[in-house]
């Protein structure tokens, strides 16, 4: 066997044991969100958010749409729906969107940019520790697999890719830190480095 046959082998070999374990990730329904965190699911819904209003899915982003109520109103919802354990988070999040809005909105006008302030920055300051960053990626990957249905694959587990993102921004937990000049650069965009173009032989950018 060649080195470039050896090299696709190893590659669709990694691709499928990393498929299989996100495979294994529970579904994002009532019962699955209950065990959260208030912080992860304040973080899930600023990232499917992030991801519905970049693309203008605007079922999920009306007017002044704020994500830690959307993830309370979540909340309450699944603690007083009996028996609807088993409905999708993000489908309940479209019901819920028209009430998690606030006029006007807190902190002033909203954040400038296509990403809504969830830049490097952020990702530093406001996401905390390896759940809560791992909630704003799974938030972000199951409106992007499920409601965009966008055209890379992310067969890896959100955390794996928040440490991919941690290590891009080259976050310094000690230091409470990241490279100068990523502070302005959308955790979006950072995500999108790491995806497989659907069809596509070898991951994106090379390496996975």
């Amino acid at each position: 066997m060649g080195f470039a046959s050896r090299r696709i082998v190893k590659f669709w070999l990694f691709l499928s044991v990393a498929m299989l374990a996100s495979a294994e990730e529970p579904p994002r329904n009532g019962g699955w969100w209950l065990t959260l965190s208030e912080g992860e699911q304040e973080m899930f819904a600023t990232g499917f958010l992030d991801c519905a209003c970049f693309y203008r899915v605007r079922s999920f982003c009306p007017r002044g749409i704020v994500a830690v109520d959307l993830a309370e109103q979540t909340t309450l919802y699944f603690c007083r729906a009996r028996g609807e354990g088993s409905e999708l988070v993000r489908d309940a999040f479209a019901k819920l969107a028209t009430r998690a809005t606030r006029f006007p909105l807190p902190g002033g006008e909203p954040a400038h940019g296509p990403h809504s302030g969830n830049d490097g920055e952020f990702w530093r300051a406001d996401v905390h520790g390896l759940k809560e960053k791992a909630a704003f990626v799974a938030g972000y990957l199951d409106c992007y697999r499920n409601v965009v249905k966008g055209d890379l694959m992310f067969p890896l587990s959100p955390e794996q890719y928040a440490r991919k993102i941690d290590e891009w921004y080259g976050f310094d937990e000690t230091q409470d830190s990241i490279r100068p000049g990523t502070e302005e650069v959308p955790i979006a965009d950072v995500l999108m480095k790491f995806g497989i173009p659907k069809g596509a032989s070898k991951p994106k950018n090379g390496k996975q």
